[in-house]
């Protein structure tokens, strides 16, 4: 068990605030690509979250299914919980150059505030919720080693797996998000080819709260953004999966 677990690591960056100069951050306004607009939400822009240069992700030791140049945005809607798209992330295979002023129309407490950030190699292991394993099947000792548990807030990440606030098998969640089946991925028990489309997708983003910036969901919550990896290698991130969980 132990050897599969190591088999199965993956590599993640820790996003973390630096006094250093960098495109990448928290909040603030975002430096939009070459000919993108601010995105629109269900009844409003929605809030810039953050912004990540893909080339320093690369040069980092990011995962390499991502785009090897380029930025990503992701930006929040209040709105749209429950619907998969609660974060949406957009793509460019350039930087932008200007930072883009907040719109009128969105709401003051979701104009948060500026943190840059950099990247903090790391490796991550599955959690026995992603191993799917019943509590109590694997010894006391390797349950505290699978997985990587939470760190002082905030406990950005790119990549890797996620820092779990409640249990779940959070890749079945996004299949069937992505299918928009009725109910709960948990009514009936999946079938080989739910599981083997499940296991595509990986952990684009763990966002965390920044109450300082303004950045709050729930009590001490955090948005867990998915993307099957074969998109990711496109440079699709239209089809993005957003599952939130609150303590």
């Amino acid at each position: 068990m132990r050897a599969l677990v190591q088999e199965m690591a993956r590599p993640m960056l820790l996003l973390e605030p630096t006094d250093k100069p960098s495109f990448s951050k928290i909040g603030g306004g975002p430096s939009l690509g070459p000919g993108m607009r601010w995105p629109i939400g269900v009844d409003a822009p929605r809030a810039f979250v953050m912004q990540l240069d893909l080339a320093a992700v690369r040069s980092a030791g990011g995962p390499d299914w991502l785009p090897e140049a380029g930025a990503l945005y992701a930006f929040l809607d209040e709105e749209g919980y429950g619907f998969g798209d609660e974060i949406r992330v957009r793509y460019s295979p350039a930087l932008g150059a200007t930072t883009k002023a907040f719109p009128e129309a969105l709401p003051k407490h979701q104009r948060f505030k500026e943190r840059p950030l950099g990247f903090q190699p790391a490796t991550a292991t599955p959690s026995s919720e992603w191993l799917d394993l019943a509590y109590g099947a694997i010894s006391e000792e390797l349950d505290d080693e699978l997985g990587q548990p939470s760190r002082d807030n905030p406990d950005h990440r790119l990549g890797g797996y996620p820092a779990h606030i409640q249990s779940g098998r959070l890749a079945l969640e996004c299949e069937h998000l992505r299918r928009g089946l009725p109910g709960s991925a948990y009514d009936n028990a999946p079938t080989a080819a739910f599981l083997r489309a499940a296991e595509s997708w990986r952990l684009l983003l763990q966002i965390d709260a920044e109450p300082d910036l303004g950045i709050e969901y729930g009590d001490g919550g955090m948005f867990y953004v998915f993307i099957r990896e074969q998109d990711a290698r496109k440079g699709d991130f239209s089809k993005t999966i957003t599952i939130p969980q609150t303590s």
